[in-house]
């Protein structure tokens, strides 16, 4: 599971719970909104419910695939 400190609850990602996850599938998802939140594309950040720039956001996930790898 993902824990989301500031709301004190399980973490979510794309409106899905991120509760009942594989270590693995829980530590890619962290990861990513870790960076989503460090680089300020979060709603809180932008002020706006659900605005994640979603161009941005797939940015992201491919820097995470290739630092895996």
């Amino acid at each position: 599971m993902v824990w989301d400190e500031f709301e004190n609850a399980p973490g979510s990602l794309g409106g899905r719970s991120l509760v009942g996850r594989t270590w693995q599938r829980a530590k890619v998802a962290c990861d990513l909104l870790v960076r989503i939140y460090d680089n300020r594309l979060d709603a809180r950040s932008l002020g706006k419910p659900h605005a994640h720039p979603v161009d941005r956001v797939d940015e992201l996930i491919s820097s995470i695939r290739r630092a895996r790898d």
